[in-house]
């Protein structure tokens, strides 16, 4: 378990996101953004942000938090992020998600001992997968816990369910009443801006990236440098000449990994939006409308055609590390930390890898593209409607304990467990025991826990890839692209939007694999606009002219 989070499970919602042009998901506004928020005209002063200070990281953590820090090896013995104990006894309800039920408490030293920490007993109600179920029955059935996790994707009229249902935090938290919880302010300001619904604070963000780190286009330097070629294009022409300088399927051999992460790649460069465009005049166009994607999908489908990708690369049961690995294909786009994934996992096996980012580029030609920020809601912690105010700061306070920083003594106990019996300190950081992978599942990080942190275990080649990503995420932040629409509201995206994109995935990757010509796309638009998209744009709109 670590700060990095694992591959596989970030590429998973890359792949669906960005194969239907939803386009990554990773921070919400740029760095430069305004410290206040609203919905329907009423704005609100978000939580102040405040860097933690408990623990030193061998890289800073740039302004508002992004690019995250950088902590080369976890202390051998880590400082107290907190003073006392939060909690006055009793015990903590919380609805919240795992993907295996852990042992009971009683046979749980981990579950224990974070409950002796915090002075209450934490008792939970979980969901192993399909956690929207699980809130929709919840609310339904007046089943909400103290504390729950707020499904920010598939629950309809979503404002008016958090005002019915879970208290308004904003006299606790806003501007700088968050300090009392330290913890918590030391989410960027940003993070907040997805609790905000109708000019209230809702929710505590968990475990999340700071804006603007999201993707990264990865590429075998290596192997570029053994052909003698630049591994960072600087223009389409030169990103296909580098494919075609790889390309030979005849020998198995190709160069790209995933078609709708690439795709999203390629819109980044062609100047696309992330998901939604903002005129001047106030109004939106979806990414789909915009004569950048219709030529991202003629470029992308051109890769397909000269057999440039994997041919598995459409088989939800791909695992693109292997022929990564092997050089079978040598460019793929992932989340934050894939880079260090690599360097961590697969070094070792394979001594010659070496990896470089490749930053998108200006498809004409003239420097460089703005990366995407992210492109969806995160889910995030409530308190239930109706709690007293003074035991809404005991569970703030926990929820603080809970979020102490990557690198402290709490942050160790919360996500990792007992040392001796959960996990095993060594000179390269905590190394988990198969008891500790069990009783971890109760999976504090699914409703709490700070902000991102670079950081893995040292190995052959981490330290510079924790170096580079800082690095990389330090030169894209100022200059990514957010998407307009995840600090406001539409209904009829909550309702429709997810079915409206399948739609549109399923059409995308007919026309990639040239199971329908290119002129499909314009048909595919005119559907989505009738079935729904208009009325999102619209409600967008509204909300957008509300706020302006």
């Amino acid at each position: 378990m670590n700060a990095v989070i694992g591959r596989r499970a970030l590429l998973r919602g890359a792949a669906v996101a960005a194969a239907a042009g939803a386009l990554p998901l990773a921070g919400c506004t740029t760095t430069k953004s305004p410290s206040t928020t609203a919905a329907s005209g009423n704005k609100v002063k978000l939580p102040t942000y405040v860097a933690q200070t408990a623990v030193k990281y061998d890289l800073p953590a740039g302004p508002n938090g992004a690019p995250p820090p950088v902590l080369f090896t976890y202390p051998q013995n880590p400082p107290s992020a907190t003073k006392g104990t939060p909690a006055k006894g009793g015990s903590i309800e919380i609805l919240s998600s795992t993907d295996a039920v852990p042992p009971p408490v009683g046979k749980n030293t981990m579950w224990q001992t974070l409950n002796k920490e915090l002075g209450a007993e934490l008792k939970f109600d979980w969901s192993v997968g399909g956690y929207a179920q699980k809130f929709a029955t919840a609310l339904a059935g007046g089943e909400l816990r103290e504390i729950s996790v707020i499904d920010a994707y598939e629950t309809p009229h979503l404002p008016q369910v958090l005002e019915a249902k879970f208290e308004d935090l904003t006299p606790f938290l806003a501007g700088d009443k968050v300090k009392a919880y330290p913890n918590l302010a030391n989410n960027p300001t940003d993070t907040w801006r997805m609790s905000v619904f109708a000019g209230k604070i809702y929710s505590v963000p968990a475990y999340q990236w700071p804006n603007s780190v999201f993707n990264m286009m990865i590429i075998r330097s290596d192997l570029a440098k053994a052909k003698g070629v630049d591994p960072q294009p600087k223009s389409g022409e030169e990103f296909l000449s580098l494919c075609k300088e790889f390309a030979d399927p005849a020998r198995n051999q190709w160069v790209l990994a995933l078609p709708g992460t690439t795709l999203s790649f390629v819109l980044a460069c062609l100047g696309a939006p992330n998901r939604w465009r903002v005129g001047k005049d106030g109004k939106w166009t979806r990414d789909y409308e915009t004569p950048e994607y219709k030529q991202a999908l003629g470029i992308v489908a051109d890769l397909w055609k000269k057999q440039y990708f994997h041919p598995d690369s459409f088989s939800p049961t791909f695992d693109d590390s292997v022929p990564f690995c092997t050089g079978k294909i040598v460019m793929e786009q992932g989340f934050p930390g894939i880079w260090g994934w690599y360097m961590q996992n697969k070094k070792k096996q394979y001594p010659d890898l070496e990896i470089a980012p490749v930053r998108p580029f200006k498809w004409g030609g003239g420097g460089t593209a703005g990366t995407f920020q992210n492109a969806d809601r995160p889910n995030s912690a409530g308190i239930r409607k109706g709690t007293s105010p003074a035991r809404v700061k005991e569970l703030l306070r926990v929820l603080d304990w809970l979020s102490a920083p990557v690198g402290s003594k709490e942050y160790l106990l919360a996500a990792y467990g007992v040392e001796g019996v959960d996990y095993n300190m060594t000179k390269e950081g905590p190394v988990m025991t198969e008891r500790g992978n069990n009783e971890s599942n109760i999976r504090v990080q699914s409703f709490a826990g700070p902000p991102q942190v670079l950081n893995l275990a040292p190995g052959p080649g981490v330290h510079d890839a924790l170096v580079g990503m800082h690095d990389y995420f330090k030169a894209t932040g100022p200059t990514s692209v957010p998407n307009p629409g995840l600090v406001l509201y539409s209904d009829a995206d909550s309702s429709k939007g997810a079915t409206l994109t399948t739609n549109m995935t399923n059409l995308a990757n007919d026309i990639i694999q040239g199971h329908q010509p290119i002129s499909a796309w314009a048909d595919g638009v005119k559907t989505w606009r009738s079935n729904g998209g208009d009325q999102i744009r619209k409600e967008y709109e509204k909300s957008y002219a509300a706020e302006h």
